[in-house]
């Protein structure tokens, strides 16, 4: 049922309680953290105990991805539901993910430069912020990218789902955006064979997602 909740003992952090929240048949997990005394799941909400965290959320979802509104029996384990129909597909280990320096950042969440130290290779990590709204329209971007397969494309690796802080994997791009390369690099290197063939890779991507009827807002 949409709104079903349970309050559990976190996977990933022994010790710590997270709530399992269901929407639109998956269940999503909000680690519930503590910091001077207070409980809060987004940080603009914190409360003496936990009673008053779970009434607040019930009234308002202030962060979640809905209302806490019914609460779920103890002895039925929730199912857990990735963002595919096998929810380990892309699922990463979140320890194995070494967080390097932050690349860039905005209002909902900020870029890292990042090993994946299972393969030992450098990846983007595009990171939500815990306490904003936009909970959705980034697994959103997270299932589109599952889809968008191209060579030139930037391609997903992997996500983190399970409970926040969620994650985007993605390969890294060690020039940076092509933009800024262009304006950095010399004519040598750059000369107008290595840009229209620069050009005719644009345009297969942009074909590609044209194909899939999604289109680029900021090329």
């Amino acid at each position: 049922i949409n709104g079903s909740f349970l309050v559990r003992e976190s996977e990933s952090a022994p010790g710590q309680r997270s709530i399992s929240l269901r929407w639109d048949g998956r269940v999503y997990h909000y680690r519930i953290n503590e910091d001077d005394m207070k409980l809060y799941v987004s940080n603009e909400y914190r409360f003496p105990t936990l009673a008053e965290l779970v009434h607040h959320h019930s009234q308002h979802s202030g962060g979640l991805i809905t209302q806490l509104l019914y609460p779920a029996p103890k002895r039925n384990k929730p199912t857990v539901f990735g963002l595919t129909p096998e929810p380990d597909e892309w699922e990463i280990v979140r320890t194995d993910i070494a967080m390097k320096q932050k690349l860039g950042g905005g209002q909902y969440g900020d870029v890292y430069e990042a090993v994946w130290k299972r393969y030992d290779v450098t990846v983007a990590v595009k990171t939500l912020k815990e306490d904003t709204m936009a909970l959705k329209d980034f697994l959103e971007e997270a299932r589109i990218m599952k889809e968008m397969k191209h060579p030139n494309l930037v391609q997903l690796l992997g996500v983190c789902t399970r409970e926040p802080p969620f994650y985007i994997v993605t390969e890294f791009m060690s020039r940076g955006n092509l933009l800024d390369y262009l304006r950095s690099c010399s004519h040598k290197d750059v000369n107008e064979v290595v840009l229209l063939y620069m050009a005719t890779q644009v345009a297969a991507g942009m074909k590609f997602l044209e194909a899939h009827s999604f289109i680029h807002r900021d090329l």
